[in-house]
């Protein structure tokens, strides 16, 4: 019968005043062994009873989390051996964990994220392959910053909650500011937690539920563009300026379908029979079916049923706003972002806060202001859930107000 637990050999005290943590292992009266775990605490930090770091301690959760798991593989390398009809030796315990520990002690939290990503390269699109590189690169920044080396038995809770402030107050983004906006903190935790699963999946750590590991929101304001703004869009004669009209029929293509940049920017004659344009999103694969609007249908017969070239979205993000100053469409439009704790209200001119995503954004908006039933919508955006769909809809309160009066109106009528 063996046994196994964890020790804190107080006897070899270091000049720190730090103590050896071991893995006592035992097979019968006489064999016993000590596994060194390689992490050290103080013996006042250490509860003897329950056989690990007391919470007090600064690290607890990361030292815990490592040296149980060593304990578990043990106890796996022994119990599958008994299922053998093996005898679990002292050696034949130390060899296969030798064996074991050789295969994760080689891949460190940068190889793990390399082969993480190589693995779901195959499955997901360029644009969430950028994402999962982008969490590389940040828990690399982390890492630096806190000039702490890391190993995936690292990302536990007490590191969840000091990435999650990494990210907010110390990651410089594009745009020279620090911090990122709590949308982008939540994509990376998402992306972490996928990381981590596919990790215990391969059993490089423990199982975990990941429930502390929760993903930060914040209410979007963002701008969408009307139907009146979209009719001022339309009016301009760009004949002078190629460049600019071909960014201007792309950006009404997008707030008539109410596809992302990377499908409307693709689209093609193909894709287009009866009325409908019929196409498969890089997102998810799935395919969607757009009902296609007279506005639509001008902007496509213009252009000979062949969709506008743009290099990419950064050019296209670049012109539109040029092409909506031109169009009017300059009203003060204001928000609060928070980048971690620090919350600032920023006031531009609209045309400045638009981009590709405003298209998708102002499809849905103006679909539900028509009064289209949300589960239309969704089937026509592709949106999974009505929470992501809802995310998407911006009225302000006037509007809001606006809408509600005049089917009060419609409801009298019909009495």
């Amino acid at each position: 019968m063996h046994r196994i637990k964890l020790i804190l050999k107080k006897g070899n005290l270091s000049k720190d005043g730090t103590a050896p943590i071991y893995i006592e292992y035992m097979l019968g009266r006489g064999q016993r062994t000590w596994i060194k775990t390689g992490k050290r605490v103080n013996p006042e930090d250490w509860n003897n009873a329950k056989g690990e770091v007391k919470r007090s301690h600064s690290d607890s959760g990361s030292i815990n989390q490592f040296v149980k798991g060593v304990k578990r593989q043990i106890e796996t390398i022994a119990d599958d051996a008994v299922l053998r009809g093996e005898i679990p030796t002292i050696d034949l315990v130390k060899s296969r964990l030798a064996k074991d520990s050789g295969k994760s002690t080689q891949l460190n939290l940068n190889e793990l994220l390399d082969e993480w990503i190589s693995y779901r390269e195959d499955a997901v699109t360029k644009d969430v392959i950028k994402d999962y590189k982008a969490l590389r690169k940040h828990l690399n920044g982390y890492s630096d910053t806190r000039n702490r080396k890391l190993s995936v038995l690292d990302l536990n809770e007490r590191f969840y909650e000091d990435f999650v402030k990494y990210l907010g107050n110390d990651v410089i983004h594009s745009q020279g500011k620090r911090g990122l906006m709590k949308s982008s903190i939540g994509k990376q935790i998402k992306n972490l937690k996928s990381f981590l699963r596919y990790c215990m999946r391969q059993e490089y750590i423990p199982k975990d539920d990941l429930v502390g590991f929760k993903k930060p929101t914040d209410s979007s304001d963002a701008v969408y563009v009307n139907y009146k703004e979209l009719d001022l869009l339309t009016d301009l004669d760009f004949a002078d300026n190629p460049k600019l009209d071909i960014v201007r029929d792309l950006f009404i293509i997008g707030c008539e379908t109410g596809l992302r940049f990377s499908d409307f920017s693709k689209l093609n004659i193909d894709h287009i029979s009866d009325g409908l344009i019929r196409k498969p999103v890089r997102k998810t694969g799935k395919k969607v079916v757009i009902p296609i609007s007279k506005r639509l249908q001008r902007v496509l017969d213009k252009n000979g049923m062949k969709i506008p070239d743009c290099p990419n979205s950064l050019y296209f993000n670049e012109r539109i706003k040029e092409v909506c100053k031109l169009a009017g469409i300059d009203s003060q439009f204001s928000r609060i972002i928070q980048r971690g704790n620090r919350k600032e209200e920023v006031s531009v001119p609209k045309y400045e806060a638009i981009a590709s995503h405003t298209c998708r954004r102002s499809f849905c908006t103006n679909q539900f202001l028509k009064g289209m039933p949300a589960l239309l919508i969704r089937k026509i955006s592709g949106h999974a859930t009505e929470k992501a769909f809802l995310q998407y809809i911006k009225i302000d309160e006037e509007k809001a107000a606006e809408e509600m009066a005049k089917r009060w109106i419609a409801l009298d009528n019909r009495g």
